[in-house]
């Protein structure tokens, strides 16, 4: 049952909707009354003539009179109704009881039965009128039957008080049913709307309707919105009501969580879905509506699994349910992507005083134009037919000279050729103006979307050329603050790279002075030279962010395509970001609805300097027991490229709105540390240049002491998932034997490297420059050395000189040799000098020992193929 059984309160608060359907019961019993009435003089004129009763035509006439002053009293007396429907329960006492005194007979008994439980089951009334109505007529009925009877039973009297008892529970029973049935039918637009009245004028417009067959700018954007509602009792965490058909696939009995996660995978961009979050922030909604006492709303922008685009606004209020009094929270969703598409147009027509904008949906010769012409009102204007309206706007203003060209370009297909391959159509033409003169105008098409479904043509005056001084001079103030902000980057760069490599510079040189004079504990000096390393990878990890700022600034971001599967992809991640968590007692998980087998085009090593540089500033600032995600999801397909998602989640420090707008700038350090390796704050920088070169998203969003979420959106070239993307088996044991020269002028450099080669069972032969490198090589015999290590700044002879000489020997081995750059020189430029001077690899210093052998065992390989 939805309600308790006695709610007088219900009762009234839908008085009205009773009253409608006592309407009927109204009709009923005025027709089986006169039924009753009719069949019994029938049946008395075929059997009894001499028994037909006059008085019955009194109570028929009654009857008439009755219903007819109820219809016409009914909409102009408030109570008419009430006092129509008491009469008619008179009628019906002091018919059966005239009856009693006409026949005396016990079958009376049947028609006071009949009467009684009619009353109770048609009429849905105040149930303390029930019961008293019920009453009288039972003791006015009794009261009859014992003056009329002449054999009175305990018997008759126990069927009346039975019947009379039966009349009442089946009148409260249908009572309660009935009122159940009212509250039912009207509590979800009471929820949605928060008042009485119809919220649609018929229900299928609850549910989205689906694209107009006219076009989205027919009637001038005419068609209608599509809407629905979704009804979740936050007392029970469940999804109480939805419509089955809607954009989300929400279904019935959904909690909250399931609720949010699945609006979310539809969210069309980054700041959607970091909007999106946080308006379905159940903690949120539960202290900010009932302090505000009003309605939450968000706009943002979605994509359906069938690729539309859409711009929905959501609506949400909390109010109590109507009857059981538990909360309920309600949304409102309404398409508003015409009214958005109209908003983008007028924004660009005010924004950029364009004097006409004609919008055209794609495979239609019909569209709009919005006016804003000097000294005239703003309008919108419907264009029936684009070709004929270019026909006359051409034959009837452009110059002669201007006709072809605007005639053969502004073809619709032809614009639509054009833009296939081009992001924009422009032009100039000259018009002809009423005065008589001319002036030029600038047109300008393209699409207002990336869907490409609306094609936007502008026109502007561009005569005066005072706007273009204007556009010029902001251009020139433009670069000047630029450069000066620039400058003001530069020199912060260097004073706090100067600062913080300083910090491990000062650990690196006091502990190799404490370990000078150690005082040969072994256990003290292992621990010594722990720190030292620590200190050294810090300072290596400054000296790469410096090599990648520098990138980043410059414009220099290189990507090495490659295919890889995100198999290998995310288990790289996930072989480098555990330990990390383990150490610091955190739970990672990787949650991927990405296929294993996905074959990708693309950086690998970028890709995943992405994943763990955000998971980095993750673990940095999530305590112990706490966790950290990272998830992938296929958001959809363009063209050849496949549309993917990765969210990094955490339940750490988090983040405020402020500090997510510029956590991707550089030095943007939001903590307080005491740790001296603390972070630089150019990793978020760094990635989010990667982010931008491969053409995706990122975005950030959180909440300080919930944790803080990044999302980046990359659409990725797929490859063939039979292309075979794991390289050669690597074996260090190749090396056994080989004779590698090393042309290296730093001692300490030369010998690290010689003796990381000598532990490998390499011959290695020593050049403290180029110059002697060249000779040692010249004066050797053919095939005695299987590869050089060359420097390149060196005394003498630097190294791209020394390879220049060696390739340049008439010797075979001397161009297949194979001379690898082994240098601190690590830009891009420096790798492409290295490579323009037929030097065969390149390797930046500090030299990673396993990166160094492999690159030896590859060349060799190579070469002896």
């Amino acid at each position: 049952m939805r309600t308790r059984l006695f709610n007088i309160d219900a009762f009234y608060k839908y008085k009205s909707v009773i009253d409608k359907k006592n309407i009927l019961g109204m009709w009923w019993n005025f027709i089986m009354f006169q039924g009753l009435i009719l069949l019994d003089i029938l049946m008395k004129v075929f059997v009894a003539p001499e028994r037909i009763n006059p008085v019955y035509m009194v109570y028929a006439l009654v009857a008439d009179v009755t219903i007819f002053v109820w219809y016409r009293l009914r909409k102009r007396l408030k109570n008419a109704q009430d006092w129509s429907i008491i009469f008619s329960y008179i009628i019906a006492i002091v018919f059966t009881a005239h009856c009693m005194f006409m026949y005396g007979t016990e079958s009376i008994i049947i028609v006071y039965f009949a009467f009684m439980v009619d009353l109770a089951a048609t009429f849905l009334m105040h149930p303390a009128f029930l019961a008293v109505g019920q009453t009288e007529g039972m003791v006015i009925f009794l009261v009859s039957y014992i003056i009329a009877g002449k054999h009175v039973s305990a018997q008759s009297i126990c069927i009346i008080i039975l019947t009379y008892c039966f009349a009442i529970a089946l009148g409260m029973l249908i009572w309660h049913i009935r009122l159940s049935n009212v509250i039912f039918e009207n509590e979800l637009i009471y929820l949605a709307t928060g008042t009485d009245e119809v919220f649609l004028d018929r229900k299928e417009r609850m549910i989205f309707e689906g694209s107009a067959g006219s076009g989205i700018f027919s009637n001038l954007g005419e068609r209608k919105h599509r809407t629905f509602t979704f009804v979740y009792d936050a007392s029970k965490d469940r999804l109480l009501n939805v419509r089955e058909d809607n954009i989300f696939s929400l279904k019935k009995d959904m909690n909250w969580d399931e609720i949010s996660q699945r609006i979310l995978r539809y969210a069309g961009d980054p700041a959607s879905y970091r909007s999106v979050e946080k308006f379905f922030e159940k903690s949120a909604i539960m202290d900010e509506l009932p302090k505000e006492k009003t309605n939450r709303s968000l706009q943002a922008g979605f994509v359906t699994s069938g690729g539309e685009k859409m711009w929905l606004i959501f609506t949400m209020s909390l109010r109590p349910h109507p009857v059981t009094g538990a909360v309920m929270l309600t949304v409102l969703i309404e398409d508003y992507t015409i009214d958005h598409i109209f908003k983008e147009l007028l924004n660009q027509l005010i924004s950029e005083n364009y004097d006409a904008v004609l919008c055209i949906e794609k495979g239609r010769r019909d569209g709009i134009i919005f006016l804003s012409e000097p000294h005239k009102d703003f309008r919108v204007e419907k264009c029936e037919d684009y070709e004929a309206l270019l026909s006359k706007y051409v034959t009837e203003n452009i110059a002669d000279y201007d006709r072809e060209k605007v005639l053969k370009d502004g073809h619709l297909k032809n614009l639509y050729d054009y833009l296939m391959d081009h992001d924009l159509y422009e032009c100039f033409v000259d018009e002809y103006t009423p005065e008589g003169g001319s002036r030029r105008m600038r047109f300008m098409a393209f699409y207002l979307e990336e869907d490409k479904r609306i094609l936007v043509i502008l026109r502007r005056d561009v005569s005066f050329y005072a706007n273009r001084a204007r556009e010029a001079k902001e251009k020139v103030e433009l670069a000047l603050e630029e450069a000066k902000s620039a400058n003001e980057i530069r020199t912060e760069f260097l004073a706090r790279m100067n600062h913080e490599m300083r910090i491990p510079m000062n650990s690196i040189v006091g502990l190799a002075s404490l370990m000078e004079e150690g005082n040969g504990d072994p256990g003290v000096l292992k621990d010594y030279a722990g720190k030292i390393k620590d200190s050294s990878d810090y300072l290596l990890q400054l000296v790469n962010n410096m090599f990648d700022m520098t990138e980043v600034t410059g414009g220099h971001i290189n990507l090495k395509s490659a295919s890889c599967t995100f198999k290998e992809i995310l288990s790289t991640v996930d072989n480098l970001v555990t330990p990390m968590c383990e150490a610091k007692g955190i739970k990672f998980t990787i949650d991927s609805e990405i296929a294993d087998s996905t074959v990708v085009m693309t950086d690998k090593l970028r890709l995943i300097q992405i994943f763990t540089n955000l998971l980095e500033k993750s673990v940095k600032f999530t305590d112990r027991d706490k966790e950290i995600s990272l998830s992938c999801y296929n958001i959809g397909k363009e063209g050849a490229k496949g549309c993917f998602r990765f969210v990094v989640k955490d339940n750490g420090a988090g983040i405020d709105e402020e500090t997510a707008q510029h956590l991707f700038e550089p030095y943007r350090c939001e903590h307080s540390s005491t740790d001296p390796l603390e972070d630089t704050g150019l990793g978020l920088h760094i990635t989010k240049n990667i982010v931008d070169v491969m053409g995706g998203k990122i975005s950030a969003n959180g909440k300080p002491g919930v944790g803080t979420t990044v999302v980046v959106d990359l659409d990725l070239l797929l490859a063939d998932s039979n292309v075979s993307v794991s390289g050669p088996e690597f074996n260090e044991k190749k090396l056994e034997g080989k004779n590698i020269l090393v042309a290296e002028d730093n001692e300490i450099n030369r010998e690290i490297a010689c003796e990381l080669l000598r532990k490998r069972g390499v011959t290695v032969y020593e050049a403290p420059d180029g110059e002697a490198a060249v000779k040692m090589f010249a004066d050797s015999k053919e095939g005695s050395f299987d590869a050089i290590l060359m420097d390149i700044r060196m005394p003498k002879m630097n190294g791209l000189e020394a390879t220049r000489q060696i390739r340049s020997l008439e010797r075979p081995d001397a161009a297949s040799v194979p001379i690898i750059a082994m240098t601190a020189n690590a830009f891009s430029e420096d790798i492409e000098l290295s490579i323009n001077s037929k030097m065969t690899d390149h390797l930046s210093k500090p030299i990673n020992p396993k990166v160094l052998y492999e690159t030896l065992v590859k060349a060799i390989e190579e070469r002896n193929q």
